[in-house]
């Protein structure tokens, strides 16, 4: 049976509805990134934050514009001037929050705009800065990626693995994609949940290499030392409840944690290597 639905009258209603609720709220704030897809071509996306007339907080997507030509801040200020006047939102911009790429601070410093750094991107910096300092990590990284890749591309790989678990229905373990970190602490977190799982699994596959103990032991450390920042940055990722006045808290809390982490460690243990690392992050930023 052939649905057909009319994609471009959708759209239009929901633009109108968004410029109807903008219309009456005196302030917001703006939200922004670049994405470039799988067949290289970029967009800006814009997605706007306010109090709505039931005083609840509410977050609308503006537009996700097809971007041409270089990432200059120039061309970055352009689409997000444009996608600002079509919602004649202008003058009740308080805050915009971006990542801490330099073309996009610049933009928004162009349209004398307030910027606000992204927290979560920041935390996502730090992790990935430990994450390269770390030999350890990216050799358990390609091992465990293998494992978790054959799980999920590979059919009669996949049926064998769900022969191993007990959990009903089996669970799908998270694949790591390059530029959020959260997605590898996701894959770490679901393979030591189902270790017994994988342990027989890698037996029984040739083109695997079974994790040693040594690994099983660090990838408990990984999980132990990361958790505060998984957890920091789901917090901080909240549509409903306004999140900018818990940084600096956050912050303190994680400082102490990893500080009180590398004095109970042993030194040199790898748990001690990862807060240590973590812990010049932050003080670096």
């Amino acid at each position: 049976m052939l649905i057909k639905f009319n994609f471009s009258a959708a759209f239009d209603e929901e633009q109108t509805n968004i410029k109807d609720l903008l219309s009456k709220t005196d302030h917001v704030a703006i939200t922004t990134d670049m994405w470039t897809s799988k067949a290289i071509i970029s967009f800006t996306g814009l997605t706007c934050h306010f109090l709505n007339e039931e005083k609840i907080l509410t977050a609308k997507v503006l537009d996700m514009a097809r971007c041409y030509g270089r990432h200059t801040a120039e061309n970055i200020a352009s689409e997000i001037r444009k996608i600002l006047q079509l919602y004649d939102i202008t003058q009740k911009v308080v805050s915009v929050t971006a990542d801490n790429a330099s073309n996009g601070k610049k933009a928004i410093n162009e349209l004398r705009l307030n910027y606000l750094p992204c927290f979560g991107h920041d935390i996502n910096l730090i992790v990935n800065d430990v994450m390269k300092s770390v030999e350890e990590i990216e050799q358990i990284k390609e091992k465990v990626g293998k494992i978790v890749s054959l799980t999920r591309y590979s059919p009669t790989a996949k049926e064998r693995f769900e022969s191993f678990q007990t959990a009903s229905p089996p669970l799908k373990l998270h694949q790591a994609v390059k530029h959020w970190w959260n997605s590898f602490y996701l894959m770490v977190s679901g393979v030591c949940e189902l270790k017994r799982a994988i342990i027989l699994f890698s037996m029984e596959e040739e083109s695997l290499d079974c994790l040693t103990t040594e690994e099983w032991n660090k990838l408990d450390g990984i999980i132990k030392v990361f958790k505060p920042l998984y957890n920091s940055t789901v917090e901080m990722s909240s549509e409903k409840h306004s999140t900018l006045s818990k940084v600096l808290p956050l912050v303190q809390l994680l400082k102490r944690f990893y500080s009180e982490e590398c004095s109970t460690s042993s030194p040199g243990s790898f748990p001690h290597i990862l807060a240590s690392a973590i812990l010049r992050g932050f003080c670096n930023r």
